[in-house]
Protein backbone atom coordinates (compact mmCIF):
# COMPACT_ATOMS: atom_id res chain seq x y z
CA UNK A 1 0.00 0.00 0.00
CA UNK A 2 1.24 3.44 -0.92
CA UNK A 3 0.10 6.86 0.25
CA UNK A 4 1.46 9.57 -2.04
CA UNK A 5 0.57 12.67 -4.01
CA UNK A 6 -0.87 11.46 -7.33
CA UNK A 7 0.93 14.33 -9.07
CA UNK A 8 4.35 13.02 -8.04
CA UNK A 9 4.31 9.27 -7.44
CA UNK A 10 7.42 7.72 -5.87
CA UNK A 11 7.22 4.88 -8.38
CA UNK A 12 9.73 4.07 -11.14
CA UNK A 13 8.82 4.62 -14.80
CA UNK A 14 7.02 1.76 -16.58
CA UNK A 15 6.54 -0.28 -13.40
CA UNK A 16 2.77 -0.54 -12.80
CA UNK A 17 0.29 -2.86 -14.56
CA UNK A 18 -2.90 -1.15 -13.43
CA UNK A 19 -3.71 2.24 -11.91
CA UNK A 20 -7.19 2.81 -10.51
CA UNK A 21 -8.80 6.08 -9.45
CA UNK A 22 -12.40 6.37 -8.28
CA UNK A 23 -13.77 9.91 -8.42
CA UNK A 24 -10.52 11.62 -7.46
CA UNK A 25 -9.60 13.80 -10.43
CA UNK A 26 -12.24 16.42 -9.66
CA UNK A 27 -10.41 17.15 -6.36
CA UNK A 28 -7.11 18.03 -8.05
CA UNK A 29 -6.80 21.46 -9.70
CA UNK A 30 -4.00 20.33 -12.05
CA UNK A 31 -5.48 16.92 -12.94
CA UNK A 32 -3.51 16.90 -16.20
CA UNK A 33 -0.33 16.42 -14.13
CA UNK A 34 -1.93 13.32 -12.57
CA UNK A 35 -2.75 11.89 -16.01
CA UNK A 36 0.82 12.47 -17.24
CA UNK A 37 2.17 10.87 -14.05
CA UNK A 38 -0.11 7.86 -14.57
CA UNK A 39 1.24 7.58 -18.11
CA UNK A 40 4.82 7.68 -16.80
CA UNK A 41 4.45 4.86 -14.28
CA UNK A 42 2.31 2.50 -16.38
CA UNK A 43 4.09 -0.38 -18.09
CA UNK A 44 3.64 -0.83 -21.82
CA UNK A 45 0.30 -2.62 -22.09
CA UNK A 46 -0.71 -1.38 -18.62
CA UNK A 47 -4.10 0.18 -18.02
CA UNK A 48 -5.70 3.13 -16.29
CA UNK A 49 -9.21 2.66 -14.87
CA UNK A 50 -10.99 5.85 -13.79
CA UNK A 51 -14.40 6.93 -12.68
CA UNK A 52 -15.22 10.62 -12.88
CA UNK A 53 -18.03 13.05 -12.24
CA UNK A 54 -20.09 14.98 -14.76
CA UNK A 55 -23.49 16.14 -13.49
CA UNK A 56 -23.33 16.18 -9.74
CA UNK A 57 -23.46 18.87 -7.09
CA UNK A 58 -20.35 20.33 -5.52
CA UNK A 59 -19.06 18.04 -2.79
CA UNK A 60 -16.76 20.27 -0.80
CA UNK A 61 -14.17 22.99 -0.90
CA UNK A 62 -11.82 21.02 -3.19
CA UNK A 63 -14.11 20.43 -6.16
CA UNK A 64 -12.67 21.69 -9.45
CA UNK A 65 -13.75 19.67 -12.51
CA UNK A 66 -16.55 17.86 -14.32
CA UNK A 67 -16.21 15.80 -17.51
CA UNK A 68 -18.41 14.66 -20.35
CA UNK A 69 -17.44 11.38 -22.03
CA UNK A 70 -15.90 13.32 -24.93
CA UNK A 71 -14.07 15.69 -22.57
CA UNK A 72 -12.45 12.85 -20.64
CA UNK A 73 -11.46 11.09 -23.85
CA UNK A 74 -9.80 14.29 -25.10
CA UNK A 75 -7.97 14.91 -21.82
CA UNK A 76 -6.69 11.32 -21.81
CA UNK A 77 -5.56 11.65 -25.42
CA UNK A 78 -3.71 14.86 -24.51
CA UNK A 79 -1.90 12.90 -21.77
CA UNK A 80 -0.89 10.11 -24.18
CA UNK A 81 -3.68 7.57 -23.61
CA UNK A 82 -5.96 5.64 -25.93
CA UNK A 83 -9.45 4.97 -24.56
CA UNK A 84 -10.27 1.27 -24.79
CA UNK A 85 -13.76 1.49 -23.25
CA UNK A 86 -15.91 4.20 -21.74
CA UNK A 87 -19.41 4.18 -20.28
CA UNK A 88 -21.83 6.61 -18.68
CA UNK A 89 -22.67 6.11 -15.01
CA UNK A 90 -26.40 6.35 -14.58
CA UNK A 91 -28.98 7.95 -16.83
CA UNK A 92 -31.90 10.35 -16.55
CA UNK A 93 -33.69 8.71 -13.61
CA UNK A 94 -30.53 7.93 -11.62
CA UNK A 95 -29.29 11.49 -12.17
CA UNK A 96 -32.57 12.91 -10.86
CA UNK A 97 -32.36 10.70 -7.75
CA UNK A 98 -28.77 11.73 -7.08
CA UNK A 99 -29.60 15.40 -7.61
CA UNK A 100 -32.40 15.06 -5.03
CA UNK A 101 -30.03 13.34 -2.62
CA UNK A 102 -27.40 16.02 -3.16
CA UNK A 103 -29.91 18.82 -2.61
CA UNK A 104 -31.13 17.33 0.68
CA UNK A 105 -27.56 16.66 1.80
CA UNK A 106 -26.57 20.27 1.13
CA UNK A 107 -29.65 21.60 2.96
CA UNK A 108 -28.86 19.45 6.01
CA UNK A 109 -25.12 20.12 6.02
CA UNK A 110 -25.20 23.80 5.08
CA UNK A 111 -22.58 25.44 2.89
CA UNK A 112 -19.23 23.68 2.50
CA UNK A 113 -16.69 25.15 4.86
CA UNK A 114 -13.75 24.19 6.98
CA UNK A 115 -14.90 21.73 9.65
CA UNK A 116 -13.00 23.68 12.34
CA UNK A 117 -15.52 26.54 12.24
CA UNK A 118 -18.29 24.48 13.92
CA UNK A 119 -18.41 22.27 16.95
CA UNK A 120 -17.86 18.56 16.40
CA UNK A 121 -21.28 17.68 17.82
CA UNK A 122 -23.01 20.04 15.34
CA UNK A 123 -21.20 18.40 12.45
CA UNK A 124 -22.15 14.92 13.67
CA UNK A 125 -25.81 15.90 14.12
CA UNK A 126 -25.93 17.43 10.64
CA UNK A 127 -24.31 14.33 9.16
CA UNK A 128 -26.90 12.13 10.86
CA UNK A 129 -29.75 14.28 9.57
CA UNK A 130 -28.25 14.30 6.07
CA UNK A 131 -27.95 10.51 6.11
CA UNK A 132 -31.59 10.07 7.13
CA UNK A 133 -32.84 12.52 4.48
CA UNK A 134 -30.70 11.08 1.68
CA UNK A 135 -31.30 7.38 2.38
CA UNK A 136 -34.62 7.08 0.47
CA UNK A 137 -33.04 8.70 -2.59
CA UNK A 138 -30.12 6.28 -2.40
CA UNK A 139 -32.52 3.32 -2.31
CA UNK A 140 -34.58 4.72 -5.17
CA UNK A 141 -31.33 5.23 -7.05
CA UNK A 142 -30.96 1.46 -7.44
CA UNK A 143 -34.42 1.24 -8.94
CA UNK A 144 -33.66 4.26 -11.12
CA UNK A 145 -30.62 2.48 -12.58
CA UNK A 146 -32.88 -0.37 -13.69
CA UNK A 147 -35.37 2.05 -15.23
CA UNK A 148 -32.53 3.87 -17.03
CA UNK A 149 -31.65 0.65 -18.84
CA UNK A 150 -35.17 0.63 -20.31
CA UNK A 151 -35.12 4.28 -21.42
CA UNK A 152 -33.34 5.73 -24.46
CA UNK A 153 -29.93 7.20 -23.65
CA UNK A 154 -30.00 10.86 -22.65
CA UNK A 155 -27.45 13.57 -22.02
CA UNK A 156 -28.05 13.33 -18.28
CA UNK A 157 -25.67 11.10 -16.37
CA UNK A 158 -23.73 11.49 -13.14
CA UNK A 159 -20.33 10.56 -14.50
CA UNK A 160 -18.35 8.06 -16.43
CA UNK A 161 -16.04 5.09 -16.24
CA UNK A 162 -13.09 4.74 -18.57
CA UNK A 163 -10.42 2.17 -19.29
CA UNK A 164 -7.42 3.56 -21.14
CA UNK A 165 -3.96 2.40 -22.14
CA UNK A 166 -0.86 4.45 -22.79
CA UNK A 167 -0.16 4.99 -26.46
CA UNK A 168 2.95 2.98 -27.32
CA UNK A 169 6.27 4.84 -27.25
CA UNK A 170 6.64 4.61 -31.04
CA UNK A 171 3.14 5.98 -31.66
CA UNK A 172 3.29 8.88 -29.20
CA UNK A 173 2.88 12.36 -30.54
CA UNK A 174 5.61 14.70 -29.24
CA UNK A 175 4.34 17.48 -27.08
Amino acid sequence: MLLADARQLPIPDNSVDLLVGFDVLYCIPDYDVVLREAHRVLMPGGALLLTYTFLYGAVGSHDYHRWTLAGMEQDLANAGFHVMAQKKRGGLMFTLMMMGANLLHNVAMGPARDSTDRSQITILLRMGLASILVFPFQLLGWLALCVDHLLPSSGLYVGGMVLARPVSQSARVPG
